[in-house]
């Protein structure tokens, strides 16, 4: 997915936002990082401590905090189909395994 135009993003539980192309080469960034940290944690269970699985959560938080701080909230009652859906902070571990495989949330070209 191209990062050269505004995207529209959903936050699972939140919401959608009008996001431009500069917050989304943040939360490709971020999304990349988590690609990487998602690799290192692979045999990890739920009950697992690491500082990776923490670095993980704190960047689906950052993620959260640049899309609802520079994009901007569209209402509810306008249905829009979303260009990128970031998880909220309640994502399971196996499901950060199955979301943030491969390229993650974020098409790279």
């Amino acid at each position: 997915m191209s990062a050269n135009q505004e995207k529209i993003v959903r936050i699972m539980t939140y919401g959608q936002f009008r996001v431009d192309p500069q917050a989304i080469e943040q939360l490709n960034e971020i999304d990349n990082k988590i690609v990487d940290l998602v690799k290192k944690i692979q045999s990890f269970s739920e009950d697992d401590d690491s500082e990776e699985l923490k670095e993980i959560y704190d960047s689906i938080q950052k993620m959260n905090d640049i899309v609802t701080s520079k994009g901007q909230k569209i209402g509810h009652t306008e249905i829009m189909e979303s260009d990128i859906i970031v998880p909220d902070l309640d994502i399971s571990l196996n499901d950060l395994k199955k979301i943030f495989a491969g390229e993650g949330l974020i098409k790279d070209n």
